[in-house]
């Protein structure tokens, strides 16, 4: 797993839980840059190994951007005797999916690495999902047909039945970190009540004042390209009245699902960075996205990225900083 997590000045707010989340080999690569976190990496590999072989699966479509960086990865891994191997869904003509599990050639496969979203997950990748579900084959990360945001809202829906089940720090930690969330799936969603703003009908959604607005953030949810990076995420501060509408009735038109949930603040902190373009170190006025990366139940890394502190929307920019993190 790997959720979002934003620093506001005294905790940790999160945005997200991932569903198909990126940026592993470049975290490994950063911290071997750094010499950081080698341990916890060294046990991390040895994991996913453990079952057998690991096979890479990576989108030629949607993960297209992460191909470069998770060869580079294998290679490296192969070359300190790891069984790692990769392959793109437009060439899987040697992974065969069986009753005994999965193979690459001649090669059993113990775990799958799914670098795919849920909405390509057809043909052979459903064989390979279906595979994990019976227990075949060892599948990181497990496959959320929720996608990456509609479980915040499903906390907060079945949070009595959370209760039964989940120990009451934990409880109280997820309290502080999840905004508060709703799922819309249709007009028949309504009403419902968020950031303590009770919306009785969608109509009413789409009307809501401006002081209202400000402290919302809509988000598509489920089997959606709309749904990953940040694509179908729609701010309400500062928004105008027809943006609002026509975003949520879109939505309605094409039967997209998506969240209503509380907009949290985030804070503005100074690091010392190089400035890439003028080669001269100097402060940094920014915003903190953290990115814990939980491999097998145990912390191997923090992806950490500084974004300008003129924009609310902390995400994966051009104009940032890497920022190396050292797990203690």
């Amino acid at each position: 797993r790997r959720p979002d997590l934003h620093w506001n000045g005294a905790r940790f707010s999160a945005s997200e839980n991932d569903e198909m989340p990126g940026g592993f080999a470049e975290a490994f690569h950063v911290d071997t840059a750094y010499g950081l976190n080698a341990a916890r990496w060294e046990e991390c590999f040895r994991y996913l190994t453990s079952a057998g072989p690991l096979l890479i699966v990576v989108s030629h479509e949607w993960s297209e951007v992460y191909i470069p960086e998770l060869a580079w990865l294998v290679e490296t891994l192969a070359k300190q005797g790891y069984p790692v191997h990769l392959v793109t869904t437009d060439k899987m003509d040697d992974v065969r999916i069986h009753q005994d599990g999965v193979s690459l050639g001649n090669i059993k496969i113990g775990t799958v690495w799914r670098q795919f979203p849920i909405f390509e997950t057809e043909g052979k990748l459903e064989e390979l999902v279906m595979a994990s579900h019976l227990g075949t084959v060892r599948m990181v990360p497990e496959f959320c047909s929720l996608g990456n945001k509609a479980w915040f809202s499903m906390y907060w829906k079945y949070k009595h039945l959370f209760e039964k089940h989940i120990p009451r720090s934990v409880l109280e930690m997820l309290d502080d970190i999840l905004p508060d969330s709703t799922l819309v799936v249709s007009r028949d969603s309504f009403p419902v009540v968020v950031a303590g703003h009770a919306i009785e009908n969608l109509d009413a959604l789409r009307r809501l004042p401006h002081e209202i607005r400000d402290s919302l953030v809509l988000k598509v949810c489920g089997a959606n390209v709309l749904a990953a990076r940040s694509l179908g995420v729609l701010m309400g501060h500062g928004l105008r009245d027809d943006v609002w509408q026509q975003w949520i009735d879109e939505r309605i038109k094409h039967a997209q699902p998506f969240i209503v949930q509380s907009r949290f603040e985030t804070a503005v902190a100074q690091l010392p960075v190089v400035h890439a373009k003028a080669n001269r170190p100097e402060m940094f006025n920014c915003r903190l996205l953290i990115r814990p990366w939980q491999v097998g139940g145990k912390l191997v890394s923090v992806a950490c990225v500084a974004v300008p502190s003129n924009t609310l929307r902390v995400h994966g920019m051009v104009d940032m900083a890497v920022v190396p993190v050292k797990l203690m």
